[in-house]
């Protein structure tokens, strides 16, 4: 019963943390989108695209790492 409950409950907070780090990084994206304009005009805006995703790619390989560990 114990590890029943144990396992369940780590499912349930693996599951939050992946919901809230996929959520935060898609956060950024929006708080950075500039529109098409600025695009057009400055390359910055692609650069912080870039930053963000690889920013996302590693938070998912770490929580992937995370997840097979307790798993």
């Amino acid at each position: 019963m114990t590890s029943l409950l144990s396992g369940l409950a780590r499912a349930f907070s693996l599951g939050i943390r992946l919901f809230a780090n996929v959520v935060a990084g898609h956060t950024l994206f929006k708080m950075f989108s500039g529109g098409l304009i600025i695009f057009i005009l400055t390359l910055l805006p692609f650069a912080l695209f870039l930053a963000i995703t690889g920013l996302e790619l590693a938070v998912s390989f770490i929580q992937a790492y995370v997840s097979v560990l307790l798993v």
